[in-house]
C-alpha cells in the first residue's frame, strides 16, 4: 500500500508539536457486535454480526478505520479531521447496495513519547449520510451520527512511518430521513494500518 522509507540512524517515532500526521490508512479490520432496529422508539429487530475487511473500506459504518489528517498540538496530543466511506453490495433474491459518508473531529493522546512503540488512547465523533437501495427501487437516505473510543499502539519502523494497531468500541446511529426507523450499530473493532508523519 505504501513504500516504507528508510531514514535516520535510530528508529524513534516523531510525535512532536507542530508535526502533521496521516493515519487511519487501514490494511486489516475486524468488527464484531450487534445491529438493532427501532421504529417509533420501539425495538423492531436485533442481530449480531462479524465483519472482516482488507483495505480502507468496511461494510459496517466505522469511524476509527477512516483516513485522517492530524496536527501535533503537543509531543503527546494530536487532533484533526477524519473522512470515512463505506460500501456494501450483496445479492440473494434481490440485489442490495449501500454507501455511506462520515466525517468529524478526532483526538489521540500518546501515553509516552520516549519509545518507538507508543501506546495511545483515542476518540472520534462523526456525522454523515448514507444511501441504501433494494433492486431497482428508490434509494433510502439516512442521517448518521456516531462515536468511537479506543486504545492501541503505534510501532515506528522509521522516524516517519509506523504501523497502527487499535482496539476500540463504536456506536453509530443510522436514522432514515423519510420515517422514524433507526438502525444502531454497536461493536468492538480491531484494526491494523499505517501512520505517516510529515
Amino acid at each position: 500500500m505504501l513504500i516504507l522509507l528508510i531514514a535516520g540512524l535510530t528508529v524513534r517515532g516523531q510525535v512532536e508539536k507542530g508535526s502533521l500526521f496521516v493515519n487511519g490508512l487501514n490494511i486489516l479490520t475486524f468488527q464484531a457486535g450487534s445491529i438493532k432496529s427501532t421504529y417509533l422508539n420501539e425495538a423492531d429487530s436485533k442481530s449480531t454480526f462479524t465483519s472482516f475487511s482488507i483495505g480502507p473500506y468496511t461494510s459496517i459504518p466505522s469511524l476509527s478505520t477512516a483516513p485522517s489528517l492530524n496536527y501535533g498540538f503537543t509531543n503527546k496530543l494530536t487532533g484533526g479531521i477524519f473522512v470515512n466511506l463505506t460500501s456494501m453490495s450483496e445479492k440473494e433474491d434481490v440485489k442490495y447496495t449501500s454507501t455511506g459518508f462520515m466525517f468529524g473531529p478526532c483526538l489521540r493522546y500518546y501515553l509516552t513519547d520516549q519509545k518507538k512503540c507508543l501506546p495511545f488512547i483515542e476518540g472520534h465523533l462523526g456525522i454523515g449520510t448514507s444511501s441504501s437501495k433494494y433492486g431497482t427501487g428508490t434509494s433510502d437516505k439516512s442521517n448518521l451520527f456516531g462515536w468511537h473510543l479506543g486504545t492501541g499502539a503505534t510501532y515506528f519502523f522509521t522516524p516517519k512511518v509506523g504501523a497502527d494497531f487499535s482496539l476500540g468500541y463504536e456506536n453509530i446511529a443510522d436514522k432514515l430521513k423519510s420515517s422514524d426507523h433507526k438502525t444502531t450499530y454497536r461493536y468492538f473493532q480491531f484494526g491494523m494500518g499505517i501512520l505517516v508523519v510529515f
